[in-house]
């Protein structure tokens, strides 16, 4: 501010008398909202998701810390071990849904039709930078929502409380 009025005051004859007087002038706006753009729902990383089957609306919860966008398409094609990718060959919602595409004799790209299905009934439950507070919320995420579509070994993680008494012994 000083620089800016030392340069303003050269500018002017010496004989005249010049006050210059800064005004700062904020609105309120920035300290309610944030003034960032939200980043996109497929370029989020580091969470935990909820999939929903568009056919029989069978669920997944899972988490990732690539961003949704990867993790979607793996889901919907690259990862044919994925309890997702599975689940499309035998629900009969879903061939239901796919076969009224080809009924309709548009060409579709299965590929694609199945990774943008994955995309579009995913939603982010939780996020986090942390990578053990992720593996934390998705274990607590499969408890509270109780998904049909979590099968095997990696996702019957339970979550496990001890409390500890002072005299340390366990209650």
């Amino acid at each position: 501010v000083m620089r800016c009025k030392k340069r303003l005051f050269k500018l002017f004859k010496r004989d005249l008398k010049i006050q210059f007087r800064v005004h700062y002038q904020t609105t309120k706006l920035p300290f309610f909202t944030s003034n960032k753009d939200k980043t996109p729902l497929l370029s989020n990383s580091c969470l935990v998701y909820e999939y929903s089957c568009p056919g029989c609306k069978k669920t997944y919860v899972g988490k990732t810390e690539s961003t949704l966008f990867n993790r979607t398409k793996e889901h919907g094609w690259s990862d044919k071990e994925s309890a997702i990718n599975k689940h499309f060959d035998n629900c009969t919602h879903w061939k239901e849904i796919t076969d009224l595409f080809e009924i309709n004799g548009e060409e579709v790209d299965p590929m694609q039709f199945q990774v943008n299905a994955v995309r579009e009934n995913t939603r982010i439950l939780k996020k986090t930078d942390n990578w053990l507070k992720l593996a934390f919320l998705e274990s607590l995420a499969i408890k509270e929502n109780t998904p049909v579509l979590n099968k095997g070994l990696k996702s019957c993680k339970k979550i496990g409380i001890i409390l500890i008494d002072l005299n340390s012994r366990i209650i």
